[in-house]
């Protein structure tokens, strides 16, 4: 509790048994106690189940449809506080993450914050900081989850986050983009607040070494943003995902009429249309 207001956090899992230890142990050691502790099991086949269960103050619950969306969803649905946080099973926060979120939202007069983080490897070595920018528009959020899965803020703004799609591919994006839409930009603490580990189950490990698994990540991206284009109305937000669907379509598919299509539009940056129009070749040097 932080100046009489609550505080739940909502954790999802898959496969965790290596991670969740130092994860609930960072929750648990905060400067600013949490009030509810909510582990969503995204039916694991390991024993991340019995680890949590050791913890008296974590209440476990059994997701009921498979998928990390899903998971999000059904602790988002339990939270009974003033305020709410998400972070994931295999990632740290620092000890002050609550404090220091806290304080950032109340600065900036805002309903909800994301945090900076540092990228480290399986063992929490650090290897990369990103400088972001203070906030990134609702436009920016169509074309990249900017600002990640640690969202902080009033539970008052679940009500604009549930229900999830079916079959959403990215929750955090998905989140970040209906937030954008809603109050017009998503603001960031530039302070690195958690450490994202990179592991070798994650999606994002090894992209730079695996084509197929890199095209999945392409593909899954332009499906994502179809089911999100189905749920905007305002024009230019629908121009840019229809623009952005090109712009997947032309890499992964990189035939002449749709590279075309990419370089005539006026929503791509000059690096983005160099990216189309050598991808057939960077996809060739760069998985030999």
């Amino acid at each position: 509790m932080i100046n009489n207001e609550t505080i739940t956090v909502v954790i999802f899992v898959y496969n965790e048994e290596n991670y969740i230890n130092e994860s609930l142990s960072a929750v648990l050691n905060q400067t600013v106690q949490v009030d509810e502790i909510i582990v969503v099991d995204d039916f694991s086949t390991d024993s991340t189940k019995d680890i949590v269960q050791q913890y008296s103050e974590v209440h476990l619950i059994p997701s009921k449809k498979k998928g990390m969306a899903y998971a999000c969803e059904t602790g988002l649905k339990l939270v009974d506080t003033d305020l709410f946080f998400i972070c994931d099973g295999d990632d740290v926060i620092m000890n002050h993450y609550v404090e220091n979120m806290y304080e950032f939202i109340q600065s900036e007069r805002i309903k909800y914050g994301y945090s900076n983080f540092i990228m480290t490897d399986e063992e929490l070595t650090p290897k990369r900081f990103v400088n972001k920018k203070k906030y990134y528009d609702k436009y920016e959020m169509l074309c990249d989850c900017h600002t990640s899965g640690y969202l902080f803020g009033y539970s008052e703004i679940i009500k604009y986050l549930i229900p999830f799609p079916e079959n959403i591919s990215f929750h955090d994006w998905y989140m970040s983009i209906i937030l954008s839409q809603e109050y017009g930009r998503n603001y960031v603490n530039n302070t690195p607040l958690f450490r994202y580990r990179r592991h070798k189950d994650a999606d994002s490990y090894n992209l730079h070494k695996d084509r197929q698994k890199y095209l999945s990540l392409l593909v899954r991206s332009g499906e994502f943003l179809k089911v999100m284009g189905a749920g905007l109305s305002e024009d230019l937000s629908e121009r840019i995902i229809k623009t952005r669907i090109h712009f997947y379509d032309a890499m992964i598919d990189p035939t002449l009429s749709k590279t075309v299509r990419v370089l005539a539009s006026e929503l791509f940056t000059w690096r983005e249309k160099l990216s189309v129009s050598l991808f057939p070749i960077t996809l060739r040097l760069k998985y030999r």
